[in-house]
């Protein structure tokens, strides 16, 4: 399924954007990645209600749970930079390759922008 992608302008290096993603990555069911200056992830293991359902319903496997994955990538625009936020949830399946569950809604794109208006950028 393809990836919802939030995008946002900002004037200089997003500095601001990839240090927040970096604190609020830091629960125990979290994992940060750092793929580059320009790229990073949070995945984030759910709750066991959810985590069941979902399971249940993409045919997963408790071996490899499920997690909402937000990742974040930049690229240098003059003028400024471009910033991609991708979220979605990476589902492992038993017989099958995995899936990554895009949800798309109006809640989920005001939020994102905010987020992405408080560390200076302007949303697409």
């Amino acid at each position: 399924m393809g990836e919802p992608r939030h995008s946002a302008r900002f004037d200089s290096y997003p500095d601001l954007l990839f240090s927040a993603m970096e604190s609020v990555c830091q629960e125990p069911a979290d994992t940060f990645r750092r793929y580059g200056r320009d790229d990073v992830e949070c995945r984030s293991f759910l709750p066991p209600g959810p985590t069941a359902s979902i399971i249940v319903q993409y045919d997963g496997t408790v071996d490899d749970l499920p997690q909402l994955v937000m990742r974040v990538r930049s690229r240098h625009d003059d003028p400024g930079y471009v910033v991609d936020f991708d979220t979605y949830l990476y589902v492992p399946r038993r017989a099958q390759a995995p899936v990554r569950v895009v949800h798309r809604s109006p809640q989920i794109t005001s939020r994102i922008n905010r987020l992405l208006q408080s560390a200076g950028g302007r949303p697409n």
